[in-house]
Parts: structure tokens; sequence; C-alpha cells
């Protein structure tokens, strides 16, 4: 009987553990869940908003530096390289 019960009781504890933990938890009601998923599109708009501005950012660069190029292309083509500073 003592085997029985040292392999069973175990079991009952975790039975009764899980009931607790499920007892104890609850799903979000809906002021909750409009509050999380409020938060979240908020992020997710200045995550957009900071992706724009890098690939604003990143266009002006190559922008720059194809005019830079374009300037130092020019000069050394026009054997004069102060007339681009």
């Amino acid at each position: 009987m003592d085997a029985i019960d040292s392999v069973f009781d175990p079991l009952r504890e975790f039975a009764k553990d899980s009931v607790r933990l499920v007892k104890r938890c609850h799903k979000p009601d809906r002021k909750a869940l409009l509050h999380v998923t409020d938060s979240q599109e908020g992020q997710e708009l200045v995550e957009i908003f900071n992706t724009e501005i890098k690939e604003r950012t990143n266009l002006v660069e190559a922008s720059i530096g194809l005019n830079e190029f374009y300037v130092q292309a020019n000069s050394v083509l026009d054997d004069n390289p102060m007339k681009y500073p």
C-alpha cells in the first residue's frame, strides 16, 4: 500500500497544484485587453515612424554620396580640382 501511495501522492499534489493555478489565473477583462492592444498599436506606430525616418535618412545619405561622387568625377574629368569644392 505504501508503494502505491508513493506513486500516487505526487500525482495528487500535481493535480491539486494545477487546479489552484487555473483558479488563480484568469482571462483579462475587456478593459485590460483594450489597454494591451492600445499600447501595442502605439508601439507599432512608433516603429513604423522610426522605420520611415531611417529609410528617408538612408536615401538622403545615398543622394549626398552620389552628389559627392558626381562632383569628384567631374573635377577629375575637367582636370581642374578647384572648380568644384
